[in-house]
């Protein structure tokens, strides 16, 4: 089941950044990364977030989300997030479609690690495209994706 995260509730945040954690602890082994910001978040952080969470549920659990900025046509994709027991069953796939579905006129994007294959590979089944490379100041290299509304 999908809904709107009220992240701005002590429990939801709580949640929100217990299975964030999980799910960044992974990418950032798999990215040989661990200086990710999302992995130093703290529940306050999450609660005073202007960003838009939508969660999905399984039996009561949340087990992964997703969260967006929207500005006037614009739409970045925050955080797409899986908890590590649940990788490659569609989650992702379902609440990104679900957003897509939201946002049909929309140019959409999303950062990620160059060294994130799994990501990069969802991105591009959506039609996203990798618009520019850039590296962060510690050298690790980044990916920008795009999708805009054209894409059929």
């Amino acid at each position: 089941m999908i809904v709107l995260l009220p992240n701005h509730k002590y429990d939801t945040a709580k949640s929100i950044l217990a299975l964030q954690q999980q799910s960044y602890s992974t990418e950032a082994m798999l990215i040989d990364n661990f200086e990710i910001p999302a992995l130093n978040e703290t529940v306050e952080s999450i609660r005073s977030s202007k960003e838009t969470f939508v969660g999905y549920f399984v039996e009561g659990e949340l087990r992964a989300f997703i969260a967006y900025e929207y500005q006037e046509k614009k739409l970045q994709l925050t955080r797409l997030v899986v908890h590590p027991d649940f990788f490659r069953r569609g989650f992702a796939s379902y609440l990104l479609k679900y957003l897509l579905n939201q946002h049909l006129d929309t140019l959409i994007y999303a950062y990620t690690s160059e060294k994130n294959q799994p990501a990069i590979d969802l991105y591009h089944s959506f039609g996203f495209v990798i618009s520019r490379t850039f590296s962060l100041s510690d050298g690790h290299p980044m990916v920008v994706l795009e999708r805009h509304s054209s894409y059929a």
